[in-house]
């Protein structure tokens, strides 16, 4: 209701009109601000001279710091950088939103709303943070689908094998019936588990997701509990947890390195305000975070010489959750990885990702290589040919690229597939056979030719022959 003067800084023609004071709680009273918005190339400047009786605080309820929302729809829309020189110091939380009116058909409005749109104030510049569309819980983008299509998919046909799987171990008194509820129970945990991981728009929410999936696999390792399969559950659980622990280090470092810039709480941690901006944040600290992220996820991919766990968990656990670790619990643990790989990335003075995963890549085929030399259990043979593909397709991902990216992401939706469809065949040769040993199974295709032939098309396939897809 009260009126000040509107001085124009672009070399327009300035005018004088009323200024809204039901939308401005803060700067105090006989404070001055400047207002500089951009558009396409279009400024509009503006010094506005609050005088003191434009402000009667004893009519609004709270003190200063109470936000005061009043937003209009402006003239221009889009993006608008503002800067605001003030001698007070303000946050987000202080301000509300603020209307300049310089004519009657020209309204410039800023909703400074706390966790919808600008709630920092650095350096006397308001900086604009992602919608509350973008800090939403969950999220899909394109790798998110592919990751979770493949998932879904993988997970249905184990689930359909194990029924027949899990009815033989019944038969023959390797499971009771308290065991297969408890399988079951367990399996849709790890399900929900990699689901939730795939969809986090949360680094913290992956984190627990990827931890989910991870007890959940231990447990349905030692079902049989045997020495042999309790022995591979807890190896499991120990370098399982070792890995985890890390990455939930490198996870805090990245929201120490975040919240400087991004501000706190779950913002910190929200991956679409993160990749916005990572260019802003710490390098060395980011890249401290990374290595151990490395380390953390790439224990639970299987990358060398982080492996230990992953031959004894797939050969003496049941053949489902073998088909569900190389086809889906590796893929979980590696999409983690590349949403980091992918933050790292777009902080051009932080360390590149690329030569450590190319690194650990070739050490994992190199080392899976030689192992798989003289395996004598198809299962932990099959194990080894994981941690390999791991390792090709972490160093096609440490390539970067658009070609190698396609690449890397092909070659991880064929390995699933084609790793998931060689355990079903594994998993019945073994109960029709009566071992795992390598040595024991033959005649294959002249007793049951269609496990027979099947196990060679997927050894054709997995070894990478034209025209296949790993090829």
């Amino acid at each position: 209701g009260s009126s000040g003067s509107v001085t124009n800084d672009c070399g327009v023609t300035g005018a004088t009109g009323p200024i809204a004071t039901n939308a401005l709680l803060a700067p105090p009273a006989g404070d001055a601000f400047d207002v500089t918005t951009k558009k396409s190339g279009l400024c509009i400047g503006c010094t506005v001279s609050q005088p003191n009786n434009v402000i009667d605080e004893d009519n609004i309820p709270g003190s200063q710091n109470y936000a005061v929302v009043n937003t209009l729809v402006g003239l221009l829309n889009g993006e608008i950088d503002l800067t605001v020189n003030n001698s007070s110091s303000f946050t987000g939380s202080h301000l509300a939103g603020f209307i300049v009116q310089s004519t009657g058909k020209q309204v410039l409005t800023l909703d400074l709303i706390q966790n919808l749109g600008v709630t920092t104030l650095q350096g006397g510049v308001v900086q604009e943070k992602a919608t509350s569309a973008s800090t939403s819980v969950l999220r899909l983008d394109l790798l998110t689908l592919l990751g979770d299509g493949t998932k879904s998919f993988v997970g249905f046909t184990t689930s359909v094998f194990s029924a027949s799987y899990i009815a033989h171990e019944l038969e023959t008194g390797r499971l009771s019936a308290p065991n297969l509820r408890f399988y079951h129970a367990m399996y849709q945990i790890m399900m929900f588990g990699m689901n939730l991981a795939f969809v986090s728009n949360n680094i913290g929410l992956m984190w627990v997701a990827v931890e989910l999936a991870t007890l959940s696999t231990v447990v349905m390792v030692g079902i049989y509990r045997t020495h042999e399969a309790l022995e591979a559950a807890w190896k499991y659980f120990i370098l399982g947890s070792v890995g985890i622990a890390l990455a939930l280090f490198g996870t805090i470092l990245v929201y120490m390195t975040a919240q400087p810039v991004v501000g706190e709480g779950t913002s910190a941690m929200v991956w679409t305000v993160l990749i916005e901006r990572a260019k802003d944040f710490d390098p060395a600290l980011l890249s401290v975070a990374f290595v151990f992220l490395l380390l953390g996820y790439g224990t639970k991919v299987g990358l060398a010489p982080l492996h230990a766990w992953l031959p004894d968990a797939h050969a003496e656990g049941p053949t489902p959750i073998s088909a569900v670790l190389s086809g889906l619990l590796l893929n979980v643990a590696l999409y983690a990885l590349l949403r980091f790989k992918l933050l790292l990335s777009a902080s051009p003075d932080a360390l590149a990702p690329g030569p450590l995963m190319v690194a650990m890549g070739l050490t994992s085929l190199i080392f899976a290589a030689f192992m798989l030399y003289r395996r004598r259990d198809i299962k932990r043979l099959f194990a080894y040919s994981s941690i390999e593909h791991m390792g090709i397709i972490v160093f096609a991902f440490g390539m970067g690229g658009p070609l190698a990216n396609f690449a890397g992401l092909l070659h991880m939706v064929m390995h699933s597939l084609t790793k998931s469809a060689i355990f079903f065949a594994v998993g019945h040769i073994a109960q029709v056979k009566g071992t795992q040993k390598i040595a024991e199974i033959r005649g294959l295709t002249e007793s049951h030719p269609a496990l027979g032939w099947g196990l060679i098309a997927g050894v054709a396939a997995i070894a990478g022959l034209p025209p296949l897809g790993i090829f």
